[in-house]
Order: structure tokens, then sequence, then C-alpha cells
């Protein structure tokens, strides 16, 4: 449940009220594959839920089980994929399915009698190999677009909605495709360069979407029993490009060219702060915070993505910088080449360190050769390290290791008591 569940939901549904024309209840509840829809499953819009669970089963081999979403002020009453369920739509595999039902909502007030009553929509989330991978779920996309276009031709929408939540709508742009192509060098600019992100491919009764927030990734399709769009709300919208992405998007500091000199940070942000004076000098909340820690994004280091946490000390002093390279590869070796990309980075910043690469190997331990230091590190018996003076009182602390399993990569600037 980890995608319906937050943001990406909230996104989805919040928007309805904007992007749906949705049918009548006289046409939902009279829905057939004669329609002109499209239909999931040969399922008619307009059944109850009972009817629903026995047409998947029977015509898709899939089943489902109730599901309640109380994550917002509306309680939104639906059917999902019952554990261990394997399915897959176009072709592609499945990880996960919702579908819903109107009325819906549960209110103070009690359901809208006018609504549609039955089935009304389902929103299918597609397996990427990686949710933090953006190239992965570009290539979903694109694959998906190409399969739908065969059907529907081109999309009628093309709406690319940028650093929208809950409680804002943020800003909208058009990223119309190339040549009937995804144009996929800019949605992957936009993925990458904002928060959250909602692109939106919309077919008639069919919408592709790509989503993005905090760097994960999904990619899902909508088949409603009404026009999942309107195209007059979003007409004359301008197009996305670099230039507007540089005047919308939020700046992120990008380690690798703005390394901190002596006590001084990031943002403005130096050792001996205070919490409150670190968050006034980002200008924002942080993403995450605990009692001796807040967490901001970052930039790269050496093209590796970081997330930069601030720890503070017992009298509510900063003391050290922590920036975490979250990465994750399936060949050990591949966090060795990063660990040795960013001591070359650092070296060119800071000169020639106190010590580079060195292997603190556990008591006991059997000393390996440096070709296979990634499966040592893996296995909790090899630690890598390489430090730096920084300033008069200060040091850079860069270390590679294995904690319960996890591989981490840190870059640690403060003084060395603290470390």
């Amino acid at each position: 449940m980890k995608k319906i569940i937050g943001l990406l939901l909230s996104l989805l549904i919040g928007l309805l009220p904007l992007l749906a024309a949705q049918a009548s209840a006289a046409d939902t509840a009279t829905a057939t594959p004669e329609a002109g829809l499209a239909f999931l499953w040969d399922i008619p819009y307009g059944v109850d839920k009972a009817t629903f669970t026995a047409l998947a089963l029977k015509n898709a081999n899939v089943t489902v089980q109730p599901f309640t979403d109380d994550t917002s002020d509306n309680v939104q009453e639906m059917l999902m994929f019952a554990p261990d369920t394997t399915a897959t739509y176009l072709g592609e595999p499945l990880e996960e399915g919702y579908f819903f039902f109107y009325p819906a909502v549960s209110t103070e007030d009690g359901a809208d009698p006018a609504a549609p009553v039955g089935y009304d929509q389902a929103i299918l989330y597609f397996a990427l190999e990686q949710d933090e991978d953006v190239t992965s779920a570009v290539a979903m996309t694109d694959t998906l677009l190409r399969k739908i276009q065969v059907t529907y031709g081109e999309p009628e929408l093309t709406l690319l909605m940028l650093d929208s939540d809950e409680e804002n709508q943020g800003v909208n742009f058009t990223l119309p495709l190339i040549d009937g192509a995804l144009d996929t060098e800019m949605l992957t600019s936009a993925l990458t360069s904002h928060t959250t992100v909602q692109y939106t491919l919309g077919f008639d009764n069919v919408a592709l979407y790509i989503c993005s927030a905090d760097s994960v990734y999904s990619v899902c399709l909508t088949l409603a029993a009404g026009t999942v769009y309107g195209m007059d709300n979003f007409r004359n919208l301008p197009m996305y490009t670099e230039a507007e992405a540089a005047q919308t998007q939020a700046p992120v500091a990008d380690a690798a060219t703005t390394f901190p000199e002596d006590d001084y940070l990031w943002r403005g942000v130096s050792l001996g702060m205070t919490r409150d004076q670190v968050i006034a000098a980002e200008g924002s909340d942080p993403l995450t915070q605990k009692e001796n820690y807040i967490c901001y994004e970052s930039g790269t280091v050496a093209g590796l993505n970081t997330v930069l946490f601030y720890y503070f000390n017992s009298e509510g002093k900063l003391y050290v910088a922590d920036v975490v390279m979250p990465d994750e590869h399936k060949n050990n070796a591949d966090y060795i080449t990063d660990f040795d990309s960013v001591d070359d980075t650092l070296q060119e910043n800071f000169g020639t360190p106190v010590h580079l690469r060195q292997p603190n190997w556990a008591e006991g331990a059997t000393e390996v050769a440096p070709e296979v230091y990634g499966d040592a590190i893996q296995s909790e018996t090899l630690t890598l390290s390489s430090l730096w003076n920084w300033g008069t009182e200060n040091i850079i602390y860069h270390i590679l290791y294995c904690e319960n399993g996890m591989m981490l990569h840190d870059l640690k600037f403060g003084k060395p008591s603290e470390q």
C-alpha cells in the first residue's frame, strides 16, 4: 500500500474535481462495454462491489479485497488487490490496483444522493525495477504510451503539474510529445528538479500518469466512467522549458560546487547555530526532523544524490552536517566506485587528505584484495574512510560501511571530537 497512502493518491483523487467531467448517475449505472469507453477486464461501470469482485476473478483471475483510505478528511471506500496478487495490464506487471465506487466519500453530512453509484474508476500502479530510479519510471511510461497510442492515437492532454500538494495546486505547464513520442529529456528534467511532479497524458476516459514525490516515482493508469480531464481548464498553458523550470523550482544547492569553507556550511548555515537559526537560513521547513537532527535536500556530490542532515548537541547547537548518499546498487563494487568518485571531488576542493581510502577491518576479519572490498563491506567486516582537515579546527570525514545489511555512504563536516 506504499503508493496509495500519502501524497500521490491525494494528488490523483484531489485533482478529480479539477480534471474530471464525471459521467452522470444514469450514464454510470447503465454503462456497458458497448458504450465506447475503455473497460478494465470487461467489467462494466456502475456494478456493485460484489459484482466487481466476481468479474475480476472470473475475467482476469484477480482477487480483490475491501480497503478504506482514511488518510484525508474524507473516507474513501474502495477495493484493492489482495496480497500476493499477480496481474498484468497492457502486457506490463502491476504492483497495486485500487477500484473506486461512488458514492465513495463519507462526510459528516453523509454521501451526496445525486452522486453516481457503483464502480466508477480504477487506478493501476505498474511495477518498476526501482521506485527511486527515474530512468526506470520514464522508460515504463514511454512503453505504456506507445501501447495506448495503438488504440487511442495522440493524447488530448499533456499536462505537467509541478510542486503540487494537498494544500497547493503548484504550477501547471504543457509538455507536448515530440513527433508522437515522449519528451524523455524534458520529463526527466522536471521529475528530478521538483519535490512533487505529476505528468498526465489524457486519452478520453483513460489517463496515463507518471508521478514523483521526494524522488520516489510511480507510473499508473486510470480508467474512469467519464472523461477524466477537461481540456478547457488547461488551455493556453505555458510550455515547460528549462527556463520555466528555473523560474519555478526551489533552489537546491549542489554540494559538488558549493563545498563549505571552515565552519560555513550550505545556504547561510554555519556550525554553532541553533535549530531555529538553521531553519531560518534554509528558508523552508525540514523534510523530516527529530529531537537531535533536521533533514533537507542537498543536491549532488560527484553526481550522486544526497540528503543533508544537521545534527545538534545537547546544548541545541549545530555540531555536524552529515551528507548522506542513499543511491543503491545491486553490485557491491559500484559502492566502491561511488566512494572513489567522492574522494576525487574532495581532493579537487580540499587538496591532500590526512588519509585516503583507509581500510578498517573488524576484529578477527580476514583481509581481502581491494577488488572485493565492496563484498567485504557488505559482510560488515570492513569500513572504508578518508579524512581531510577543514579550516583550523574541523574535519571532513568520508566513510563507507554497512550496518544491519544496509550499505551506508556518508560525508560528515564537523569537529573531530564530535564525529
